[in-house]
């Protein structure tokens, strides 16, 4: 059995360098149309292993299998004869030639790339391994299954982030052979899906949500119009490594600043100290999250988040600043009310112990009792006002402020998740829908 094998193979081999000898296959040249229609490829993709988004780059990686078909009649052994087939050694009775780079090197090869892709050109690589090729002796129908490796790019989304659905693009086109030539299709052999997805494959980070094929056409100016096959990907991101990392130490971190509250309004380095560091720590880490993605000119919806969450931390600081403003504005009045008499005192000493400094004996006296009027109206006023601060306590409405924030704070904060969430789940669904 193996002897027969053996043989079987190289019969195979001489039939394959007979049929593709240069002097009758010239594999630069495509097979010829058959009743004038185009030559049709037909492309099915199997996708395996895990796909990565690189968001800071627009870029993604997919490690794929692409498999493409097409007839050239040029290969196939119905046209020969009994005598030819002998004469040449191919007296297998295999029906299909199996083989690899070796293989691929002597055929014709569909002038196809990658359009999105960094090395378009990866498909037409004939030093790519490994490779798979079946020509089939019946009819010159050749199958080729390649291995690729292949980095995109793509144009990403954030409006959303980190609750965003991308779309990623795959795209094939032809060169070289325009429409009237070449034409590419989505493989629908047997009824079967023109893409496959092994059992372990998954987007990391993303889960898939939907793809769709697209057959379409691209024009050129001046060079014509060229087939092309779209596959868009829908994906969702997982947003749970985003709560565990962002949202919830944010969200706890606002809830410590609310802590200022309950610290005494004279323990000033206490208060401060704890609404700069949350709010340092804030920044860090939005600047660590933004980092993560590329540099975009609009705020996405975690940008939204952390710049509110910073808002209701500085304004704790900024409640503190005026409670402690209150607080301490009888002690300021009493301060500058006590500066005031010092003056008034000194001058009066001054008077007394120089009387040489009047210009005259009546400018003395008229000054002395416009002076004397003077004083006994600041110190009405001065009754006055100390009798309203008694009245309106300073220290007594500042810890109110401070009682009527530790129930504002929080009511506020959950009406602006309560609204930012149900905001963020609507455009969501409304994303998918328009997908759907």
């Amino acid at each position: 059995m193996a002897i027969d094998n053996t043989n079987s193979n190289n019969d195979d081999d001489h039939l394959f360098i007979w049929k593709t000898d240069p002097s009758i296959y010239n594999r630069w040249l495509p097979p010829d149309n058959i009743n004038n229609q185009p030559i049709n490829v037909n492309i099915s993709i199997f996708l395996f292993g895990v796909a990565n988004i690189y968001e800071s780059n627009n870029e993604f990686h997919l490690d794929l299998l692409l498999r493409t078909s097409w007839l050239d009649k040029r290969i196939n052994m119905l046209n020969q004869s009994i005598s030819q087939r002998q004469q040449n050694h191919t007296t297998t009775t295999k029906s299909v030639i199996q083989g690899g780079v070796w293989h691929l090197n002597r055929i014709w090869l569909p002038p196809i790339f990658i359009v999105n892709a960094k090395q378009p050109n990866v498909f037409n690589n004939r030093d790519e391994h490994p490779v798979l090729v079946r020509i089939s002796q019946t009819n010159g129908l050749i199958l080729l299954s390649k291995r690729m490796s292949l980095c995109g790019l793509n144009q990403l989304n954030f409006h959303l982030y980190p609750f965003d659905l991308q779309r990623i693009h795959f795209e094939i086109e032809t060169n070289e052979l325009n429409l009237n030539d070449l034409r590419l299709r989505w493989s629908t052999i047997d009824n079967y899906s023109s893409i496959y997805f092994a059992p372990d494959f998954h987007w990391n980070g993303f889960e898939l949500i939907d793809y769709q094929l697209i057959e379409t056409n691209i024009t050129y100016t001046h060079t014509g119009t060229y087939s092309r096959l779209t596959a868009i990907f829908f994906i969702r991101r997982k947003f749970m490594q985003s709560l565990l990392d962002v949202y919830i130490p944010i969200a706890l971190f606002v809830i410590v600043s609310w802590g200022s509250f309950w610290i005494e309004i004279t323990a000033a380095p206490a208060r401060i100290t704890l609404g700069v560091t949350v709010m340092l720590t804030m920044v860090t880490m939005a600047r660590s999250a933004r980092e993560k993605l590329p540099t975009i000119s609009y705020i996405h919806s975690l940008d939204l988040w952390i710049l509110s969450c910073i808002i209701f931390v500085f304004a704790s600081i900024v409640e503190y600043v005026a409670v402690n403003y209150i607080y301490h504005r009888k002690k300021r009045f009493w301060a500058k009310k006590r500066k005031h008499f010092d003056i008034i005192s000194h001058m009066m000493n001054n008077n007394d112990k120089n009387p040489e400094l009047s210009l005259s004996k009546t400018d003395s006296i008229i000054n002395f009792n416009h002076y004397n009027d003077c004083v006994k109206r600041k110190t009405t006023d001065y009754k006055k006002q100390l009798k309203q601060i008694r009245i309106d306590n300073g220290e007594e409405f500042a810890y109110e402020i401070d009682r009527r924030s530790r129930i504002l704070f929080p009511i506020c904060f959950a009406i602006f998740n309560l609204i930012y969430w149900i905001t963020l789940y609507a455009a969501s669904m409304i994303e998918q829908i328009a997908i759907e």
